[in-house]
């Protein structure tokens, strides 16, 4: 059998490969050291951004305040004058500035090109809750907000509770959220006039209403009780 010949290059074939051989080594360098470039450009010009004074922060809005105070907003929110507007993250600063009791959303948005607005929701007090620890003004979903003296002409709900009670969180005692159902209940009428509503037994929840005091049980089929 007869072995198959090998290539016979000709000096001019052989040169002609030589030269393709060393255009693409030199089109692997081109590409790596271009590669290496636009990095280096990239990086160069993401550092000079974020560290430039057109996007310094020089104006923090805060609106829709009336309990919280703009400095416990700024206070818990990490922003501050002179942080460049880009490194702010808005997902962040809402997280940390709804922790606050008394804040029930917080909407934050960059102003470009130096300037951040917050936006917030506050929950509003509507009724006491007492417990043998204290007394505390919730809002209508028994969110704790801030330890109170007086009643403020608001509906007391007396509970028995003696589980510890976080600011910012629902008061999780089942004696509570009875007395809060059945007040959110009441026609607007009944409600404006109740003062007083013992759930020290939440399924026994009763209403002081004027000189009446009225046994709704728990706070199930409301509608056929009132």
């Amino acid at each position: 059998m007869t072995p198959p010949q090998a290539e016979v290059l000709h000096p001019a074939r052989l040169v002609a490969r030589r030269r393709e051989v060393r255009r693409a080594r030199v089109k692997r360098i081109r590409r790596l050291v271009l590669g290496v470039l636009t990095t280096v450009i990239l990086a160069y010009g993401a550092w000079a951004i974020v560290h430039s004074s057109l996007f310094a922060l020089d104006g923090i809005d805060v609106v829709g305040t009336r309990r919280v105070t703009r400095s416990e907003i700024l206070g818990v929110s990490g922003v501050r004058l002179g942080m460049n507007v880009l490194s702010v993250d808005p997902g962040s600063v809402s997280r940390r500035v709804e922790a606050l009791p008394y804040v029930a959303s917080a909407h934050v948005e960059r102003i470009y090109p130096s300037k951040i607005r917050i936006v917030i929701g506050e929950r509003s007090p509507a009724a006491v809750v007492a417990l043998p620890a204290g007394r505390w003004l919730v809002d209508a979903g028994g969110v704790a907000l801030s330890p109170v003296g007086e009643t403020d002409g608001l509906v007391v709900i007396h509970s028995a509770s003696g589980d510890p009670v976080e600011p910012g969180s629902p008061i999780a005692d089942a004696g509570v959220r009875q007395g809060l159902a059945v007040w959110r209940g009441l026609p607007s009428a009944l409600r404006s006039s109740a003062f007083f509503i013992d759930a020290t037994s939440p399924a026994a929840v009763s209403v002081r209403l004027g000189n009446a005091t009225v046994v709704f049980g728990d706070a199930s089929r409301l509608s056929v009780k009132i």
